[in-house]
């Protein structure tokens, strides 16, 4: 896999963050860390890494870029951004420079939302199950072309229900994000606006109003980005060590809480990046 013609490190100022909210984003600087060449047709693709922000959390992300240490990467389930050719490039371009990376899925916050569009229990652990299972699977394709190119096994697989959800410091993490959900006015605010907007793209053709209308609905589903919250708040003790977290926009929300801006305690020791796939000329 030649990088030869772009070296991970060089400066990529050209580069445009897209997916911002809709939004195109100029980074405030960039890298690029990967090229990666498309064994079907021989197309490549960059994968950079992005400073959107000046906040706290934007500038340790930033910082911790540079370490090369551990990169989390958050893989939303059910969300069609994250098929398998973009799995691939984002996960051996971060093997490609971290020293460990983080494939991360949400299985169990994912329940929230399969109830909430109407899935029994039974349904909602059938789908959330499959979703993780196509995950695992690229994980392990992935991870063989990993030790091919690269020689070295750096990935690994982590979900909610195995390795987060029993932890003692989320328990009580999760107890404190659910408290400031329930009585600061714009924390839940802010919850509820980025559900809806997750849930209307994966209404498809369903009855809003048979389900409860919108706002039971976004209800009902906004508890994944509250247990998200409460991971960002306790990642780097679970990992021992300053956290960086990763996703293919800016985490607007997760960076709020990890600054304290709901009133909660800021988060020094994490940091967030966007990642971005543009075409290779």
């Amino acid at each position: 896999m030649n990088t030869a013609n772009i070296p991970a490190g060089n400066n990529f100022p050209k580069n445009t963050v897209l997916n911002m909210d809709d939004d195109i984003v100029e980074p405030l600087d960039s890298i690029v860390i990967y090229e990666h060449v498309c064994e079907k047709n021989n197309c490549k693709h960059i994968l950079t890494l992005n400073l959107v922000g000046t906040t706290p959390a934007h500038l340790k992300g930033w910082e911790l870029v540079k370490k090369r240490d551990v990169m989390t990467v958050g893989v939303s389930s059910g969300n069609g951004y994250f098929n398998k050719d973009r799995l691939e490039i984002i996960l051996m371009g971060m093997a490609s420079y971290f020293r460990e990376v983080v494939m991360l899925v949400p299985d169990l916050p994912a329940l929230h939302t399969y109830r909430a569009l109407g899935y029994d229990e039974r349904h909602a652990m059938e789908r959330m199950k499959k979703h993780k299972s196509s995950n695992k699977a690229i994980y392990k394709q992935v991870t063989e072309r990993s030790i091919q190119h690269f020689g070295q096994k750096n990935i690994r697989f982590a979900t909610w229900s195995e390795n987060i959800i029993q932890e003692e410091c989320y328990q009580q993490a999760l107890s404190r994000a659910v408290e400031i959900y329930h009585n600061n006015f714009e924390f839940r605010e802010d919850i509820l606006r980025n559900t809806e907007r997750y849930i209307l793209a994966r209404l498809e053709d369903r009855d809003v109003q048979q389900l409860g209308g919108m706002r039971e609905i976004v209800e009902k589903a906004a508890h994944y980005l509250v247990e998200e919250m409460a991971f960002f708040e306790i990642s780097h003790t679970m990992l021992k060590r300053d956290s960086l977290v990763s996703y293919y926009r800016d985490l607007e929300l997760g960076i709020k809480y990890v600054n304290g801006h709901y009133g909660n305690q800021q988060n020094k020791h994490l940091g967030c990046i966007a990642y971005n796939i543009v075409d290779s000329e």
